[in-house]
């Protein structure tokens, strides 16, 4: 049963909760479960938010059109001072705030793909119900993949974002693969689809992906500039909401479990 409902929209594929201040403003939040969360400096500002030391609150929101606090971290979000660069980027364009791992932990998520719908469970995912077994780094999912018959460790990553150009509307759900793993895809499947996406970035389509017992179809992954979004990590690979497009995907953190349907 869903405890609660809240407000949503799919963008590109990708999922934002999108509350509304008092006076009416929509907070659009990039739902990110491999991210730290963080909001940005010159929102701080505009929305007056409390701050604390290098962190913020989220605002005051209206009760019918209200998404809770991160659960960890006393609830607030890092303050992040975007780069010139960082301004220009489209993927980082069109939000106020990204809502992370401390705000996924401790709780039940349903996140629909075909209607772009975000609601918080109140009763744990059964172990009948899961399609797949979670385990988690801290506060961030991980999951077993099943590619060209080898089994890989990936991040559950609903935020992988790829831009096919210079604008906010070309920007859309994708998977990421560091370089080297997609040298190494190539090599051994050489009749895989690849094509170059941008500047540091190519695609390799990936005819069979298998996550527990659900099967994906022509999943592609795309790499990033320097591998920028793997820095600290140890997985190659990212599974992204391209990948369970027009599917509903419980994440449940309270068990480790995952269904997807």
């Amino acid at each position: 049963l869903h405890a609660s409902d809240l407000p949503a929209v799919l963008r590109g594929g990708r999922l934002f909760a999108i509350p509304k201040t008092p006076d009416g403003r929509e907070f659009r939040c990039w739902l990110d479960t491999d991210g730290s969360g963080f909001v940005f400096d010159d929102v701080v500002r505009k929305y007056h938010l409390p701050t604390d030391g290098k962190s913020a609150h989220l605002p005051a929101f209206r009760a019918a059109s209200s998404i809770p606090a991160p659960s960890r971290d006393g609830g607030v979000l890092t303050i992040h001072v975007r780069s010139a660069d960082e301004r220009a980027e489209p993927i980082l364009q069109d939000f106020e705030a990204q809502l992370g791992g401390s705000w996924f932990a401790d709780r039940i998520w349903h996140l629909d793909f075909r209607k772009g719908a975000l609601a918080l469970l109140g009763s744990p995912l059964r172990a009948a119900q899961a399609t797949a077994p979670l385990t988690m780094k801290k506060i961030y999912p991980r999951v077993e993949l099943e590619i060209a018959g080898k089994g890989m460790p990936a991040s559950f990553d609903i935020a992988a974002s790829v831009a096919e150009g210079s604008a906010v509307s070309s920007v859309r759900a994708t998977s990421f693969v560091k370089n080297e793993t997609f040298a190494q895809w190539l090599d051994a499947n050489p009749t895989w689809a690849t094509r170059g996406i941008g500047r540091g970035i190519l695609g390799i389509t990936v005819p069979v992906v298998r996550l527990g017992s659900s099967q994906f179809s022509n999943v592609e992954f795309t790499t990033r500039p320097d591998d920028d979004v793997f820095e600290g990590d140890d997985v190659t690979v990212k599974l992204g909401a391209n990948a369970y497009a027009g599917r509903v995907v419980t994440l449940d953190y309270t068990t480790a479990r995952l269904r997807v349907a």
